[in-house]
């Protein structure tokens, strides 16, 4: 899936029950250090308003749990 390419960015992240998180990803996962055998990543959160300058849903990365993450 390539999540690890999202280290460091800030990302807008819209889970499978459509709640929103924005934050820079400050952790990855490798799939063979994860119980679920699946790559992860992990952020830190930003409190606030969305950002005005989000990347265009071609950006838009779409994981195997419907979790739609774009950068921006």
């Amino acid at each position: 899936m390539n999540l690890i390419s999202y280290y460091g960015k800030k990302v807008k992240i819209i889970a499978d029950n459509n709640s929103v998180f924005y934050g820079t990803v400050n952790d990855y996962i490798y799939p063979e250090n994860n119980e679920e055998g699946k790559e992860s990543i992990i952020i830190d959160t930003i409190n606030g308003a969305e950002p005005a300058n989000l990347a265009s849903p071609s950006d838009m990365f779409v994981d195997e749990n419907g979790n739609k993450i774009t950068e921006y």
